[in-house]
């Protein structure tokens, strides 16, 4: 629950007021999947490589809301690796 909530943060974060955040989560016998996409303003392609590490950040000035520490995605990468998981991002850049 702690990664979905902090993944679903940062798009809320980062989303429009009246944009659109989609959820879905996909399982087999072997794994989960879920992808949450967002038509917000996207991440910047020099930034997708460092996203899950600590205190990475996008630009501040272009949140909405209350900035964070940078936090969130690096523990979502931690826990999910903790449970032989992986996670990514993707991105057509902002």
């Amino acid at each position: 629950m702690q990664v979905v909530g902090n993944v679903l943060a940062n798009a809320i974060r980062y989303t429009p007021e009246g944009g659109k955040i989609i959820v879905s989560l996909h399982s087999d016998d072997a794994s989960v999947t879920v992808n949450i996409v967002d038509d917000g303003i996207g991440i910047a392609r020099d930034l997708l490589p460092y996203l899950f590490e600590l205190y990475v950040q996008a630009d501040p000035t272009s949140r909405r809301g209350t900035s964070g520490l940078g936090l969130g995605l690096a523990l979502v990468k931690s826990l999910i690796e903790a449970h032989d998981g992986s996670v990514n991002a993707a991105s057509e850049g902002d």
